[in-house]
């Protein structure tokens, strides 16, 4: 709270004599009856109307310096500090504003608990069901990033209940940014579903697209949100594979947001690198890259170092690869990071470095093991050593099945392959027939079956 917070509106004394009477009486008793009130005294409703306004007007001056605690303080709870808000029914305004700064406190129950009854007031209110999704997002968001812990069923609860307000605000204002772009969000963040993401995301960029000068003027939340969904859409569609449409929307997205900065410089230029990298196109995405790396601190940024190092690589700088990795703090190298190292020191012939590094990686991950067992196979067949081959890519299946419950065909895959150098084409069939049970469109399921056909007749 601020060190003089001020309410401008003062209330009588308790002793003190109501202006106007608040009851009538008749014969029954005591009637609370609205319209003899506002019949007693014909000023009210301007005079409510007026206080409404005052009270807005105030936590408007707060907001500017965002003085969150000092709304909730003064304002907080509405019944109790505006009864007579409440009693004509003038408190929802003022309840989506104490909503949104007991939001901005991490509050977000409380929050949420007054904006289900602005939803009761006002069921089909555009500004209520958005403020209802974006709580519900945020506390999603903030169990995501351990802030805040949700049990499953509660998130599974709040899931549903951020698409469905979201999806009510869309079709109250179809022509808007922010509730698109925020669906696309809980799709591609929340939900690992970047497919539902993508559609979202790209009514985003079209809407703010329909809109004429004068009214992007005047949005300028709508504007920052259309920024972040050609950021996103850029992502989702480089992850269908859609390179070239990634790419344009990458470079929109760092065109128009040149003056802003909505998105941080590090991301769009390592998006930039990475797209780049995805088309081959080695020497820009070199470019990109080393432009990223001047936003961010070593540490920070060593995602952009390790895909640096996988650029190298491929432009057959061995050496520079292995060093631009190799230099990525111990305590900085996550799995990934791992992985690449292993992949420089491989492309060195230092296959026992490697292996020892994919090792440990596999001994710590508990989320990602296949892939560094994945690359031990990989490396044990250039060793010719099959049997390891054979027993990696068996423990990378296991891993994949107890973790995601779904078999690894990548793991099986080099399990053939084992299988196949040790003239066992038994069990190599056996490995082909769980990927055509299970991921019957495995791309190289068609590579496999024509090695085997092919053991068979020498």
């Amino acid at each position: 709270m601020s060190a003089h917070p001020v309410k401008v509106i003062s209330y009588p004394p308790a002793d003190a004599a109501p202006t106007s009477p608040l009851n009538t009486s008749s014969d029954h008793g005591v009637i609370d009856d609205l319209f003899a009130k506002l019949a007693s005294d014909p000023m009210i409703q301007e005079r409510e109307k007026n206080r409404q306004e005052r009270v807005l007007g105030e936590i408007q001056e707060l907001q500017r310096n965002k003085q969150w605690q000092d709304i909730v303080d003064l304002f907080y709870p509405v019944a109790e500090k505006e009864p007579d808000l409440v009693e004509f029914g003038l408190d929802v305004r003022l309840r989506r504003e104490i909503a949104f700064a007991l939001g901005q406190l991490g509050k977000i129950d409380l929050a949420l608990e007054e904006l289900d009854y602005c939803l009761v007031m006002e069921p089909n209110s555009f500004l209520v069901h958005s403020a209802l999704a974006f709580n519900y997002y945020r506390s999603l968001m903030a169990a995501a990033n351990k802030e805040i812990f949700l049990l499953p069923a509660a998130r599974k609860e709040r899931l549903a209940k951020a698409h469905l307000h979201l999806q009510k605000a869309q079709s109250l204002m179809p022509d808007r940014v922010t509730n698109f772009y925020r669906e696309g969000k809980v799709y591609k963040d929340l939900e690992r579903n970047p497919e539902a993401a993508l559609p979202l995301f790209a009514k985003a960029v079209s809407n703010w697209n329909g809109y004429s000068p004068e009214i992007r003027n005047t949005r300028t939340q709508e504007r920052k949100n259309y920024i972040k969904a050609l950021y996103n859409l850029a992502s989702c569609s480089l992850g269908q594979g859609r390179n070239s449409v990634a790419l344009e929307h990458m470079e929109q997205c760092i065109r128009e947001d040149e003056k802003s900065g909505y998105v941080k410089s590090e991301h769009k230029y390592f998006a930039l690198g990475k797209t780049l990298f995805a088309m081959n196109s080695l020497d820009k995405a070199r470019q990109a890259l080393e432009c990223a790396a001047t936003f961010i601190d070593p540490v920070e940024g060593n995602y952009i170092r390790e895909l640096m190092g996988r650029v190298l690589l491929g432009l057959g700088e061995k050496e520079k690869a292995y060093a631009t990795v190799a230099s990525i703090p111990l305590k900085a190298r996550r799995p990934f990071v791992c992985w690449t190292l292993a992949d420089c020191l491989g492309a060195l012939g230092r296959l026992p470095e490697a292996k020892n590094i994919l090792v440990q990686s596999a001994q710590r991950d508990r989320r990602s093991r296949h892939k560094s067992l994945l690359k031990l196979a990989r490396i044990a067949y250039q060793e010719h050593d099959f049997a390891k081959v054979i027993q990696y890519g068996t423990e990378a299946n296991q891993f994949h099945l107890e973790t995601f419950t779904t078999i690894y065909a990548d793991g099986l895959f080099w399990v053939v392959g084992g299988y196949l150098a040790l003239g066992n084409i038994a069990e190599a069939r056996n490995g082909i027939r769980e990927i055509k049970i299970h991921r019957p469109r495995y791309p190289f399921l068609g590579k496999l079956e024509a090695a085997v056909a092919k053991a068979e007749k020498g």
